[in-house]
């Protein structure tokens, strides 16, 4: 099982390699995946934390029913344990991403706004 501060730690791994990277909405741009497809077949992590689910050992099949929805809720769908500031860290993170707004950025806003200390 993942927990959220390995999930942090690996986002953050992420984030520091690829600090200006935009997450671009698929498609219409209408919902954001924690997956990329092509030919509606998954290929690789979408967004920084299908990234991270991806790199902390969780599947294809494990990560597709969590599309859609918003990171909280397939924390609480993949078994990955929050408390309040947890989730607020994420969710933030999230919805600057889903902005278009560089990674670095997000987690600059996310640490400020919900400083988790080195998680």
């Amino acid at each position: 099982m993942i927990t959220f501060e390995q999930l942090a730690t690996e986002v953050r791994r992420i984030i520091a390699e690829n600090p200006d990277f935009v997450y671009q909405r698929p498609g219409d741009g209408r919902w954001c995946l924690y997956l990329h497809y092509e030919d509606r077949e998954p290929t690789g992590g979408g967004c920084v934390f299908g990234r991270a689910f991806l790199n902390l050992g969780l599947t294809y099949e494990d990560i597709m029913p969590c599309e859609r929805k918003y990171v909280v809720a397939a924390f609480r769908a993949l078994g990955i344990e929050t408390n309040q500031l947890q989730s607020g860290w994420a969710t933030l993170l999230q919805e600057r991403q889903d902005q278009a707004q560089p990674w670095g950025e997000c987690l600059r806003y996310a640490d400020t706004e919900c400083p988790l200390g080195q998680a």
